[in-house]
């Protein structure tokens, strides 16, 4: 990560920057996950798109905005729920 970016990520809407929940729903929606567990959450985090040379104090992360996101994002969370057996089904749509 950028060695500029002092901040944490969360997912308040009050606190700029923030991770928005919605870049994985599509992918948990896709494998009808049961849950959601701590591997899922650390790929959403890990999938970001963001590069390197984008990055800044106030940019750490992809929004949903970003058309590259939420498909990079849902993949890698429906993969992940399928790994960690919390898929219901296996195929993504």
């Amino acid at each position: 990560m950028h060695s500029k970016v002092s901040r944490g990520a969360n997912t308040s809407a009050a606190s700029p920057p923030k991770i928005n929940n919605s870049c994985c729903f599509c992918g948990l929606l896709d494998v009808r996950a049961r849950s959601v567990n701590d591997e899922m959450k650390l790929v959403t985090a890990h999938a970001g798109i963001v590069a390197d040379s984008e990055r800044n104090e106030e940019y750490i992360t992809s929004s949903m905005f970003d058309p590259r996101a939420v498909p990079t994002v849902a993949a890698a969370v429906a993969d992940t729920a399928v790994r960690t057996g919390v898929a219901r089904k296996t195929g993504r749509n």
